[in-house]
């Protein structure tokens, strides 16, 4: 609590400072009317002020509040929380000034199929927005991708636009509308652990037994090495005879997505050489051509013409 007020020292400042000047304008030597003008002006900011003070204490003990739930939060829901709280300071204002707001609610009613024309994407965006943080399928730290291609890990969701930042450390702002209404594949769900192949082809004359054993047991060194301890055995599946190798994938696991390349990076250069060490012959392309010797009569097309 002293930390939430220490942290809004000036608007409680600015708040004690208007109540004392409200009080204070009692004792002034002006007219009846200018009194009440300038407490209505006075108050008016008050209201400002308090309203202020209020969204951001409450706004932080909500944070706080769901954090302990382990909610991941985004903008989205600071825009809302100051969204409500500034529409109740309008309309306590209004209201203090002695402005009636039910013609201007109906003006509104009347108007509000020409506004809703007017911001029909943003609008879409704010309730696309809500929907994603509401159903929180997509949040921040997850790795997405949608279906144009695009990937990379959500930074955060505003009331208009997600943000997402690739491997290579660039931003992509995407509309809300287009998260909900594309193909998206989310990397974390349901848990952030991934399964990773690495496809191998060896040569016809290996021993298979013995390639499965060294590849299996190398896989698990680079593992331990990279990831640490993980409860996932490492294994192999021959899955393909070709015409000049035998292909198989090797099958690991990682904690999260961007942890895979260096493991594919460190279990390449472990397998070429510890496959060096025990003569087990890759698979490069070979292709054999046999060669028939021409016959006398004139080759392999045939007598000659006379």
């Amino acid at each position: 609590m002293i930390k939430v007020l220490k942290a809004n020292k000036k608007l409680i400042a600015i708040s004690m400072l208007l109540i004392i000047a409200n009080f204070l304008v009692e004792f002034l030597k002006i007219s009846s009317t200018a009194k009440i003008k300038i407490e209505k002006i006075i108050t008016s900011v008050l209201i400002l002020s308090l309203t202020m003070l209020f969204e951001s204490i409450l706004t932080t003990f909500a944070k706080d509040f769901l954090r302990k739930k382990e909610i991941e939060l985004t903008s989205l829901f600071d825009h809302i929380m100051k969204g409500v709280f500034f529409t109740i300071a309008i309309l306590l204002v209004l209201e203090n000034l002695g402005i009636s707001i039910v013609p201007m609610v109906a003006t509104l009613g009347l108007g509000s199929l020409a506004i809703a024309l007017a911001l029909q994407d943003p609008l879409k965006n704010l309730f696309s927005g809500i929907h994603l943080a509401l159903t929180r399928k997509i949040k921040p730290g997850d790795y997405i991708k949608i279906e144009e291609g695009l990937e990379g890990y959500v930074e955060d969701i505003t009331w208009s636009n997600t943000m997402i930042r690739t491997l290579s450390n660039n931003l992509i702002i995407v509309p809300n509308f287009l998260i909900i209404s594309r193909i998206v594949t989310n990397y974390h769900l349901p848990d952030p652990y991934l399964a990773v192949t690495l496809d191998v082809g060896i040569g016809y004359n290996n021993d298979l037994e013995k390639v499965e054993r060294i590849t299996v047991e190398t896989a698990k060194e680079v593992m331990r090495k990279i990831i640490g301890e993980i409860d996932f055995e490492p294994f192999i599946r021959y899955n393909k005879l070709s015409e000049s190798h035998i292909s198989f994938s090797v099958i690991l696991r990682v904690r999260e997505f961007s942890e895979q390349y260096l493991l594919k990076h460190e279990l390449i250069k472990a397998l070429h050489r510890r496959y060096k060490e025990e003569r087990i012959e890759l698979f490069y392309p070979v292709r054999m051509v046999f060669l028939k010797k021409h016959r006398k009569e004139g080759g392999l097309y045939g007598p000659k013409n006379p």
